[in-house]
């Protein structure tokens, strides 16, 4: 059994710490905003979550039509990952 990490065990956990920081300093570091004050520090936040589980949404569609129509296997798989990472971030 290969105990290192594969490639996409290394690009995930960046990913997560990518996230932890961009949080942080999306919610502790900006500036409050001008008018709306320290609620718009919640659309640093906020909107690029949305933007990613729009995308996980499309590539479970594209996935889930071409599973159909192709003949090669692995759309299915493409489709549950989608559909799981679009919720997980649409529950964050």
């Amino acid at each position: 059994m290969n105990r290192r990490f594969a490639k996409e065990h290394w690009v995930g956990l960046a990913a997560i710490l990518l996230f932890i920081v961009g949080c942080y300093i999306g919610l502790f570091v900006a500036p409050a905003e001008r008018h709306m004050g320290e609620v718009q520090r919640i659309m640093y936040v906020h909107v690029p979550v949305a933007v990613a589980c729009y995308v996980a949404f499309f590539v479970t569609a594209l996935a889930s039509r071409a599973q159909p129509s192709g003949r090669r296997t692995g759309y299915e798989t493409r489709a549950r990952a989608g559909t799981k990472n679009a919720a997980e971030q649409a529950t964050a």
